[in-house]
């Protein structure tokens, strides 16, 4: 019984805080308008709501830690993203795209949400590449996602902010650079030829 307890208490969301990767479901397509220019489109959708510790409203009237406990209450997610790649010339190339998705976060699962304020629905993208010999590729790349906000009002009256309204927000920006370099491939075995 009581390694029963102490397992339900080390778990903080359902299922003893498993937090299993969510299914995905991705489809896109690739169009030359041009040899040097590549407009690109696809689709994901995100099952969240399949993971009970992510899924699980965090109204559930449970222990936190048990199988049909709190969770962080997010909905499925869907996302569409576009871009353009041009190849401006044969060493330098340029990229720039745009994704917008629906927000997963309920009013009603604003609290939890604290430790995870995954609010943000839109992401605007750039980057480049710049070959340095056949072999080495230089990229750099920058993504801008504009603040964005979920109120909702703390319902649970044993809560730290009982019946108070709280507001979680965020806004990201990132910028990354990385050299790649492609080691010459293995010839191909030849083929002998056996009687």
């Amino acid at each position: 019984m009581r390694q029963c307890v102490q397992s339900i208490c080390m778990g903080l969301f359902a299922e003893r805080g498993g937090f299993d990767i969510p299914a995905t479901i991705t489809a896109g397509v690739a169009f030359d308008v041009l040899p040097t220019f590549t407009l690109l489109a696809d689709w994901r959708h995100i099952f969240y709501s399949q993971v009970a510790s992510v899924g699980n409203s965090s109204q559930q009237p449970y222990l936190f830690g048990l199988p049909n406990g709190p969770g962080f209450g997010w909905r499925d997610v869907d996302a569409i993203k576009f871009g353009a790649e041009w190849r401006a010339t044969p060493n330098w190339t340029f990229r720039i795209g745009y994704s917008h998705n629906n927000n997963p976060i309920q009013a009603r699962d604003v609290t939890i949400n604290i430790l995870a304020p995954g609010v943000v629905t839109d992401h605007i993208s750039g980057g480049l590449s710049y070959r340095v010999t056949p072999s080495s590729t230089i990229d750099l790349a920058a993504i801008v996602s504009p603040r964005h906000a979920v109120s909702g009002i703390e319902v649970t009256p044993a809560g730290p902010n009982p019946f108070r309204i709280i507001t979680i927000h965020l806004s990201e920006f990132e910028v990354t650079a990385g050299w790649t370099y492609k080691f010459d491939t293995a010839p191909t075995p030849a083929v002998v030829a056996k009687y």
